[in-house]
């Protein structure tokens, strides 16, 4: 037999949160974004969700490399924990080339047409998702897998290609015999 005990320990809640650094998106904004309640059990999911609704507004502005950081400052005797959110955007980020592979039948213009992320502009989270479920939506592509790779030598551009696999397209056979017995 084997026995393991679990202590759990005390129960800690959030004292709040604040936000430092360069704030490009107004802070009103990014506050609506953290899902923190002063008084709320404290739980790590509402933090790295905290994180990713942040990196998500700033993705959306062309700051698709932007650092968010937390750090926790804990009260022992009130079992509290206050939240620091660092936000560094980093350089804004433009889109080099869009390119498609993983389909032959299909002209890529088919696909260009649907994008709502163009070439030569500034990167957009939103833009990228929204491209990526109108490419879903088309009636002949079945899944797509989407990629970003930084331009080599260039700091703020990336090249975004999409992996599109489509159904097969459809056949039609015929055969047509002649016979002089029947």
């Amino acid at each position: 037999y084997i026995v393991i005990k679990i202590t759990e320990g005390a129960q800690y809640r959030f004292s709040g949160f604040s936000l430092s650094g360069h704030l490009i998106v107004p802070k009103q904004k990014l506050r609506s974004l953290v899902p923190i309640k002063t008084g709320a059990i404290f739980s790590r999911k509402s933090i790295v969700s905290a994180e990713k609704g942040i990196g998500y507004a700033l993705g959306d502005k062309g700051y698709a490399k932007a650092k968010i950081r937390a750090k926790t400052t804990t009260n022992e005797k009130r079992h509290t924990v206050f939240i620091h959110f660092m936000v560094t955007p980093g350089r804004r980020v433009y889109v080099r080339y869009i390119t498609f592979s993983g389909n032959s039948h299909t002209d890529d213009n088919a696909f260009r047409r649907v994008l709502t992320q163009m070439e030569g502009g500034i990167i957009s989270t939103r833009h990228l998702a929204n491209s990526k479920q109108r490419l879903m939506q088309q009636a002949y592509v079945q899944h797509v897998d989407e990629t970003t790779t930084p331009v080599p030598g260039k700091s703020n551009e990336e090249d975004i290609n999409y992996k599109v696999a489509t159904y097969p397209a459809g056949e039609v056979r015929m055969g047509v015999g002649y016979g002089d017995v029947d």
